[in-house]
């Protein structure tokens, strides 16, 4: 698992949530005297991509979800140690294997002045489930019913020992009812109970949040954040370095030594709960034969990914979409270690002697991202024609060859089949790693 890797100027304070520190930006806070208390009320954060949305419930992005869980609270939360802790809910019974009953805390309020009810949280949870782009960690809940005004009871189809896990993800993120009148007018003025609310957003520029003073858990101690987006990770590090900046998120491992010896610099690392991996549509040819599937794996080198993509700061996911923080995991799942005549002959009896063509997809805003489509390429390519510069195709004398472009994913159109080479990155909001936990070698969806 990579660790994250983030920089802070050395006077810290708690953001309710959110890694923080701060630096020569931004203002400072006034006495009732007049004078400067030296205290600064803004933080300016770089982030390496912009959010999709403001509203947390239409598709699972990193990008998204580091802006809105300043904005939105969940019913459950976890704290710095993966921990499970009381979020909107102040306690909850498990009454059997199928139900458990919140109880809400009182006196919450949104952002709008509204108080939290339960018919608040059964609208944003079901809200949820009937988004497609969000709901595949919680189909599997049944009903959810009002008991009170603060009293929730959920019930599930069968026992789910993930469902406080999936609940403290920001998809599960409460919303104000009446704040809904359309999805877009929403997207537009998001309504949370976070402890930041919502000021503005310039689509691909700023987003603007000012402090809840009403927020249930204390008014945060800064008044204003930007989120500011630097997608080059060199320029995010220079950010810090003249203090346009004062937090920085996803620093280059390279760009580590030039604040090495910058006093007004703090740099951190901790384990990430994102894990990277390779996705493939098993509803499309040729995906759809698992001797396709296990060829791939084969020929994936995930330590050679890491080392060229991460520059070794990362280990390998041993082919669980579970990092080691997160209840579940196995250390000793499948292996497929890297033997590319394996892969070959696997392929052949899947006849596919020659190779094929395909398509290797990835956001194009982010550059980990398009590394990685560079290596992965290389890695499944050994024929004996070169690749395009463009990245514009492979001869096809190869195993698999094929181009990569920017934009979508790999997984789209079907389940995708984690081939997971490696745990690396981290980023300032749950990744929800566990959400192909329910799939099953009976439906024909896990990879190998």
């Amino acid at each position: 698992m990579k660790k994250r890797v983030f920089a802070l100027f050395t006077a810290m304070f708690l953001l309710c949530g959110m890694l923080a520190g701060c630096g020569p930006t931004g203002s400072s806070s006034t006495t009732t005297d007049g004078s400067d208390d030296g205290a600064k009320d803004t933080l300016i954060v770089a982030i390496p991509e912009s959010p999709t949305y403001m509203d947390p419930m239409v598709q699972a992005s990193i990008g998204t979800y580091r802006v809105t869980t300043q904005m939105f609270d969940r019913l459950v939360m976890m704290d710095n140690d993966m921990n499970l802790v009381p979020g909107l809910a102040e306690s909850w019974e498990v009454i059997d294997d199928t139900t458990t009953v919140f109880h809400l805390r009182q006196g919450v309020k949104f952002h709008n002045g509204e108080e939290m009810t339960s018919e608040d949280v059964k609208y944003s949870l079901e809200r949820c489930i009937a988004n497609p782009g969000v709901n595949y960690n919680y189909l599997i809940i049944e009903s959810i019913t009002c008991d009170d005004d603060y009293t929730v009871t959920i019930k599930t189809s069968a026992p789910f020992n993930a469902l406080l896990y999936r609940l403290s993800l920001d998809a599960a993120s409460i919303i104000c009812k009446s704040a809904d009148t359309s999805a877009e007018e929403f997207n537009k003025n998001p309504v949370g109970t976070g402890p930041f609310k919502f000021v503005s957003w310039e689509l691909g520029g700023d987003v603007v949040l000012e402090a809840f003073e009403d927020y249930w858990g204390g008014a945060p101690a800064v008044k204003r954040v930007i989120f500011r987006t630097i997608p080059e990770a060199l320029n995010r590090t220079i950010g810090l370095e003249t203090g346009e900046v004062d937090l920085a998120y996803d620093l280059g491992i390279t760009d580590l030594e030039s604040l090495a010896d910058n006093a007004s610099v703090t740099t951190l690392t901790s384990p990430s709960t994102t894990v990277w991996y390779v996705g493939m549509n098993v509803q499309k040819a040729p995906f759809d034969n698992e001797k396709v599937r296990q060829a791939v794996a084969y020929a994936l080198d995930p330590q050679g990914y890491i080392d060229l993509v991460f520059s070794g700061e990362a280990t390998p996911a041993n082919y669980t979409m579970l990092p080691p923080s997160v209840d579940g995991y196995v250390s000793d799942c499948s292996d497929y270690s890297c033997n590319v005549e394996k892969a070959k002959e696997l392929l052949a009896q899947a006849g596919y002697p020659d190779g094929f063509d395909m398509t290797i997809s990835v956001p194009n805003n982010y550059q980990p991202h398009m590394d990685t489509a560079e290596v992965v390429a290389d890695q499944v390519y050994f024929g004996d024609s070169k690749r395009d510069g463009d990245g514009g195709g492979y001869g096809n004398s190869g195993y698999s060859s094929g181009s990569y472009s920017g934009g979508g994913y790999a997984s789209s159109g079907g389940y995708s089949a984690p081939a997971a080479p490696a745990a690396p990155s981290g980023f300032g909001a749950p990744a929800g790693g566990d959400q192909f936990a329910e799939l099953s070698d009976d439906d024909g969806e896990l990879p190998f």
